[in-house]
């Protein structure tokens, strides 16, 4: 090796070493209060409920990978789900997640902690990788690296959940294999790009998306910028072609894991948010969110619903000094860029089009801020010693709008706001007037060190001017005692509720986080997935199960209803959303029922909600059956018998009713009384139906009664009702009191059409579960992709299996392959002759 190599390889080692250092000290600074308080970086909400459980579940799996024994499926996974096409959204081929494998489920938060730390850290060292490639000047790589790896995206979206930290991770690998292949540097180029976009593609086509449409335009932007120079716009297509290659190459390899995460995205209820596309993209931002934006241009703001900069004071004038240059061609490109930048702030479009089309997001942003650290890190030399009057007048006009902005919309009591308002006041001013030094390594010194004080501020107490986004995290403590001192554990370490027991059942109880169930191996009745099998809502929307919705995604519970306790298999349930009382289900039934009773979909569909959800417990409601399968009409069946109930109202605190509408304050309450009703048994239930409910919240508003929690949301933000609005909730738990009492959690204007009270009895459960319990299949062996056993019956019907229907499940009836139906609008079913059969169902790509 050449003496000049060694001594370039040793000058980029020291520089990494001191990008290092500094990046200790910084990230020891910002998260300093949470530090003191011993929190993790696992933050309160979906990480919390979503991620953190996850990644415990992907170091079990790893492991099994190793081990040769890995499933395609889970019943622990919602209420039984596929594991590629669910967790790959969760990092499932995140290379930063496989060392979790080596850790147990105690040291899982620490784990967790490290990996964010890791990946922030990583995002840094590329782009400073890139920064090298692209000759930006040796004295700002250190701070450029910092700003991008700690942004206020990094920081806001990122440590919302480690997912959302690997795209600004890899991004800027795959601008500098495009970067490379422009250049001429072909082979290096294409190899680059294609194994990053390999990797980048294991973790699902989320982030992917983001990343083409942003280097699309990057490459229509480079063209246009090529165009007068010495390159022929053939050999600039050629260059396109190319890049589209390394995408394509690097896509194909990763097919393995796309593909199924595909098949499964189009079963999800996620495919149902992209309903009104030309309202969003068209849709104008209101004159609050252009104030909030604003105020979050330089002083950050914690909320994963807002836009925010938290930009470092030195960004906006370099961003100011080049669009001021828009006329010179060699700013011109950067300037148009700053444009979109700031379109898509301002407007919902871009949002919205980098989502797929569906709601307005900022998790586009770490695009923005690779564009505009790297132009910093570009032209900051250049500005240093050019900058003017004109450049700094605009940006304090700028900074005085942010301020006065935070000041009249900032989060936090008003003398607290001021402290933070004080805070950036002396940032900004320090900051213009160091400008006068011309000086880089003023300069880098000043976005280093605004890019720690950002990032304190965005964590420190709000009692001393910060935002107190430190107390939005989980203690270690506190997860130790969510996890492992929870009742759900407890049930865990009992072999009886053990996923991969022979007599399959379900748990209706959580006391964790949500998806706490797969963290602990065990079956449930909670689903909160961004992408799950959208088969399972079905039931719950037709049954009209509305304790239970909380998303489109994310169902909690089965509304202690008897006749869904059973057929779900649930050994225990909790008392209530609240009463986490433990009670025993004592009408078990195991997995694999047989029905001599079918009815057709449009058949359920003519009877009310109460009686579609009885009639499950004779006939299995099917769709598309062979000819030869046996139907039932609906008046031979048992529906049981329901009775209104009147009520009245006795007390409204802070809430009025007027002409079918609900005016409540937040923390309002309505008291309805009726006479009290003895229910015998537990299939005696009484239920409050409200029909067309609807509320003009802007996001959504819970309403809780008889201990179950409802939300309602406005039409424009529900994807999960389907166009219905009714709402049906039992409340037996009240029954003898009396009484009913409503709290309003947000408050709002709320629209009904009618509120009914109806008492639903089941005169002949007892005969119809024991009916079940002898028709049964006699399950021999069972693990998470396959089922086996054997049935003997004397007529011909369908054997009903309850995880979520998916075209993957196949069903061999004596070695022969049998079709699978949809049954009970969530379920699986086979149609079986009489006599007796070998039953295996097998889960298969």
């Amino acid at each position: 090796m050449s003496g000049d190599k060694l001594l370039k390889n040793k000058k980029e080692l020291l520089m990494y070493l001191k990008y290092s250092v500094v990046f200790i000290i910084v990230a020891l600074v910002v998260f300093s209060p949470c530090i003191l308080r011993r929190s993790s970086l696992v933050a309160a909400g979906d990480c919390y409920n979503q991620f953190f459980p996850s990644l415990n579940y992907l170091s079990h799996y790893y492991r099994s990978l190793l081990g040769g024994n890995a499933s395609l499926y889970d019943t622990s996974i919602g209420f039984g789900d596929d594991v590629i096409g669910t967790l790959s959204y969760y990092g499932l081929g995140d290379i930063f997640l496989i060392p979790s494998m080596f850790f147990s489920n105690y040291q899982m938060a620490y784990v967790y902690s490290f990996i964010v730390l890791l990946k922030m850290w990583f995002a840094g060292a590329f782009f400073i990788a890139y920064c090298r490639y692209k000759n930006c000047s040796d004295e700002v790589l250190v701070a450029a690296g910092i700003s991008y790896g700690i942004s206020f995206y990094m920081l806001q979206n990122g440590l919302s959940a480690y997912g959302f930290l690997t795209a600004p991770v890899w991004f800027p690998l795959i601008m500098l294999g495009i970067d490379k292949i422009y250049d001429g540097k072909n082979k290096a180029g294409l190899i680059l790009l294609s194994i990053v976009v390999f990797v980048q593609s294991l973790n699902g086509f989320y982030f992917l998306y983001y990343d083409i449409v942003a280097c699309v335009c990057y490459c229509l932007i480079r063209t246009y910028g090529l165009s007068k120079s010495s390159k022929a716009y053939k050999d600039i297509f050629i260059d396109d072609l190319k890049i589209a290659g390394g995408f394509l190459v690097g896509v194909v390899c990763s097919l393995f894991v796309l593909l199924p995460v595909l098949k499964h995205y189009f079963q999800s209820p996620r495919t149902q948010e992209s309903d009104s596309i030309i309202e969003n993209l068209i849709q104008l931002p209101s004159m609050q969110d252009i104030v909030i934006r604003f105020r979050n241009l330089i002083i950050p703001s914690y909320s994963l619903y807002e836009y925010g900069f938290g930009l470092p004071v030195t960004f906006v004038l370099v961003s100011i000094w080049i669009i001021l240059r828009i006329r010179k061609k060699t700013y011109r490109k950067y300037a148009f860029a700053f444009c979109i930048i700031g379109f898509g702030y301002f407007f919902p479009f871009v949002g919205t089009l980098m989502n797929g089309f569906s709601y307005n997001t900022s998790r586009w942003m770490y695009i923005a801020f690779f564009i505009m650290t790297y132009t910093t890190a570009k032209f900051l030399p250049e500005m240093a010693k050019d900058i003017g009057r004109k450049e700094i007048i605009i940006g304090m006009i700028i900074f005085i709008v942010s301020l006065v902005s935070h000041f009249l919309t900032g989060t936090g009591e008003r003398s607290q706001v001021i402290v933070r308002i004080i805070i950036f006041t002396i940032i900004v001013a320090v900051t213009i007037l160091l400008c006068f030094k011309r000086n880089l390594k003023v300069y880098s010194t000043i976005i280093i060190v605004g890019t720690a004080i950002m990032g304190f501020m965005f964590f420190a107490p709000m009692k001393i001017g910060g935002e107190g986004v430190s107390n939005s995290f989980k203690t270690y403590s506190e997860i130790r005692s969510d996890f492992f001192g929870s009742v759900i554990y407890e049930l865990s370490t009992d072999d009886s509720y053990s996923a991969n027991n022979l007599e399959y059942c379900r748990v209706d109880y959580n006391d964790s986080s949500l998806d706490a169930p797969c963290f602990m191996g065990i079956n449930s009745t909670y689903s909160y997935y961004s992408i799950c099998n959208g088969s399972i809502l079905d039931l719950f929307v037709n049954l009209r199960v509305s304790p239970a919705f909380n998303g489109s995604f994310e169902i909690n519970g089965l509304d202690n209803r008897q006749v869904l306790e059973s057929l779900f298999s649930t050994k225990v349930y909790s008392k209530s959303y609240y009463d986490k009382e433990v009670l025993t289900n004592e009408y078990y039934l195991p997995q694999g029922l047989f029905f001599d009773k079918a009815i057709s979909v449009s058949d359920a569909e003519a009877l009310d909600y109460l009686d579609r959800m009885n009639v499950l417990m004779e006939a299995v409601i099917v769709d598309n059956a062979p000819a030869s399968a046996v139907k039932t009409e609906t008046d031979d069946l048992f529906l049981g018998t329901q009775e209104e109930w009147s009520f009245e109202v006795i007390s409204c605190n802070g809430a009025e009713i007027s002409d079918g509408k609900i005016y409540a304050e937040k923390g309002a309450t309505i008291t309805y009384e009726f006479d009290p009703i003895s229910l015998e048994s537990p299939y005696e239930e009484l239920y409050m139906q409200i029909d067309n409910l609807r509320s003009d919240t802007t996001l959504w508003s819970d309403i809780v009664l008889a201990e179950r929690k409802i939300r309602t949301r406005p039409i424009s933000a529900e994807t999960y009702l389907q166009g219905n609005y009714d709402y049906l909730i039992n409340i037996s738990s009240v029954a003898v009191d009396g009484q009913v009492t409503f709290s309003f959690d947000q408050g709002g204007e709320f629209t009904f059409d009618e509120m009914k009270l109806v008492v639903n009895r089941l005169e002949d459960f007892d005969s119809l579960y024991q009916t079940r319990s002898e028709h049964t299949l006699n399950v021999t062996y069972r693990d998470n992709d396959s089922i086996e056993g054997t049935i003997d019956e004397n007529s011909d019907g369908y054997l009903m299996i309850n995880l979520p229907y998916s075209q993957n499940w196949k069903c061999y009836c004596d070695g022969q392959e049998i079709e699978v139906v949809k049954a009970d609008y969530s379920f699986m079913a086979v149609y079986l002759p009489a006599g007796e059969h070998v039953i295996s169902f097998k889960y298969e790509y």
